[in-house]
């Protein structure tokens, strides 16, 4: 009986993994496709950041920090932001939003596996292929900015690693559930494209794209307090450009978890609430 358990569930992982397998595959085939969009993204994500750097460079000039910090730890910030946005952020609300919006989304309702679960499986998938094309480009605008002189206390130690790493895991997931937000918003509103874009100014603000926190008006860095949006991209990004982990650090990790599993919670309310809410007609 016990053996017969086994092949029974072995037989039905077997199956779930290849499913899953064929999605994830299918994003990565879809990456490959549209490379050069890829790769112009990640041009596009680098130009401001070099862009920024030499703005920093201009207002250091004599100084040797500002507003408690040095030049090179701001440049370490910026090119965390740069490693976040790239491997963390996803765009698939768009496109989703349309085959929501003209009713074409009636074939994925036929297949056993949820809609949500299939679109983050295949944007893990596609963001696969864009940490592969991040990483060239990437290691240039690195190593020059370290051969100008630029980058200089940077600490490498295993427990920063691996907090920025749960960090950004968790970033990926929650943004993927903002994205997810803006799709589902789809189902209520004909123009649900705008909530996106609401999304990408709310990030920037609040996140820290532009900047520190601490370099914002105080009533900006108050607010910001109170939303997750800074754990997605600013808490991590300071992280690298400090000497060590802190106990601040692992305290706001905890609590991202928090909000990223109360978050999905709510989607998974919202995913069940629109497919009431969803017609199509024709071919």
């Amino acid at each position: 009986i016990l053996e017969k358990w086994i092949l029974e569930n072995m037989q039905k992982f077997r199956q779930w993994f290849t499913r899953w397998a064929t999605i994830f595959r299918m994003g990565l085939i879809q990456s490959l496709a549209f490379r050069a969009e890829t790769f112009l993204w990640i041009i596009l994500d680098i130009f401001p950041t070099l862009i920024l750097i030499a703005s920093w460079v201009a207002v250091f000039h004599g100084k040797t920090a500002i507003g408690g910090q040095s030049l090179s730890q701001l440049i370490i910030y910026y090119l965390a932001v740069l490693i976040i946005i790239n491997l963390a952020e996803v765009h698939f609300e768009e496109r989703w939003v349309e085959r929501v919006r003209y009713g074409k989304i009636d074939y994925y309702f036929v297949k056993p596996i949820s809609l949500p679960a299939y679109i983050f499986v295949q944007a893990l998938g596609s963001k696969c292929i864009a940490f592969v094309s991040f990483l060239l480009p990437f290691f240039a605008l690195l190593f020059g900015l370290a051969y100008a002189g630029l980058i200089a206390g940077f600490t490498f130690t295993f427990a920063k690693i691996v907090v920025f790493l749960s960090f950004l895991l968790l970033a990926f997931i929650f943004d993927s559930i903002l994205s997810f937000f803006v799709v589902f918003a789809a189902f209520w509103m004909d123009e649900a494209n705008s909530i996106g874009h609401f999304k990408w100014m709310v990030m920037g603000i609040f996140g820290g794209t532009l900047a520190p926190l601490a370099f914002y008006p105080q009533w900006i860095q108050k607010i910001a307090a109170f939303l997750p949006f800074k754990l997605a991209l600013s808490t991590p990004a300071q992280l690298l450009a400090k000497p060590q982990v802190s106990q601040s650090d692992i305290k706001e990790l905890g609590i991202f978890f928090v909000y990223v599993v109360v978050f999905m919670l709510i989607i998974r309310f919202m995913w069940r609430r629109a497919q009431y809410k969803y017609t199509s007609a024709g071919g």
